[in-house]
């Protein structure tokens, strides 16, 4: 998997401190971008920088190089070449190192003319003393059509902590939420099932519950862009999840208020069905001169029917 450019950028400063160290690199600066059409880098390095691993995971490594000091960061892993001082402890496949007997190695990366290097430890498995298992999103109990997502952390015996790749997960009750080999969650109908975790011989599990579907409007997050200043032009998004059983379709609607509840904008609506699902709303809108506060607020209305459920408040940020 590509890393994001937020995570190379995250990480990047933290591989600057550590290869002055240990990869042999003066300084690095910048943030990273694509490949640069240049025949020569000056800065190279690895991320991780030091890989601890058990048999059987596999971790891939990326590489990151700069022109200058001042430069920006170019990631080249397509271009870069992995070796393994001992192949018995961790082999390569590609970008991708994989743990094969406990044991330490170095992890050699070449780029052009310049390297870097990746201390790598194997554990075995006897070292991993306990999972712990943690929520990354969604919700539980969660409704049919929703989803849990899981992420598991492997304690070692000297209290270090990883997170290794791969890890076998498991559900007891597959029709009502299966997982997949991420720990993605699927809610699929009412009930109650527990989620495995396993990873060399220790194991940690979590019960999720599938509740069953009723008239349901739920705000899972929001915010706003934009100078929420007077005649600023301001974007106000609201996301959830809704369940809809007494009418076969609802409008999902969204309205912006003043802090005294004075409507500043009607907002955008999105129609559902009969059903359960995420929505997501934004209005894009001018805060008027006499508006003191932007607040968002969301309603699922279905005239004719007996739907009726209160309305969802997002938040608010006071007007400058």
């Amino acid at each position: 998997m590509t890393p994001s450019s937020a995570m190379i950028r995250s990480t990047w400063s933290r591989v600057c401190v550590a290869a002055a160290a240990a990869l042999a690199l003066a300084t690095c600066g910048g943030s990273p971008s694509s490949p640069s059409p240049v025949s020569r880098y000056t800065f190279f390095g690895v991320i991780p920088n030091a890989l601890v691993l058990g048999p059987g995971d596999a971790v891939q490594v990326f590489g990151l190089a700069a022109t200058s000091i001042d430069a920006p960061a170019d990631e080249v892993t397509a271009s870069m070449r992995l070796s393994s001082a001992n192949p018995a402890v961790a082999r390569i496949q590609g970008t991708t190192v994989i743990g094969v007997a406990p044991g330490e190695t170095d992890i050699t990366a070449t780029f052009q003319t310049l390297t870097a290097t990746a201390h790598t430890t194997v554990f075995a498995p006897s070292s991993v003393v306990a999972l712990r298992i943690y929520g990354v999103g969604g919700s539980n109990p969660c409704w049919p059509n929703d989803h849990v997502e899981y992420g598991v952390t492997a304690v070692l015996e000297d209290g270090s902590q990883i997170r290794p790749v791969p890890t076998t997960w498991s559900s007891t009750s597959p029709d009502v939420a299966p997982v997949d080999a991420k720990g993605f969650v699927t809610c699929a109908s009412p009930g109650s099932t527990t989620i495995r975790a396993t990873y060399q011989g220790q194991s940690a599990s979590v019960t999720v519950t599938v509740r069953v579907p009723q008239d349901t409007l739920e705000s899972r997050g929001g915010g706003t862009t934009g100078p929420v200043v007077r005649g600023g032009t301001v974007t106000v998004s609201d996301s959830g999840f809704y369940v809809l059983v007494s009418a076969p379709s609802a409008t999902i609607q969204h309205q912006i208020r003043d802090g005294d509840g004075t409507v500043l904008a009607a907002g955008t609506s999105q129609t559902v069905v009969r059903g359960s699902g995420p929505w997501n709303l934004k209005t894009t809108f001018t805060v008027p001169a006499t508006a003191t506060g932007v607040c968002s607020r969301v309603t699922m209305e279905a005239p004719g029917t007996d739907l009726k459920l209160p309305p969802v408040n997002g938040g608010c940020s006071q007007v400058r």
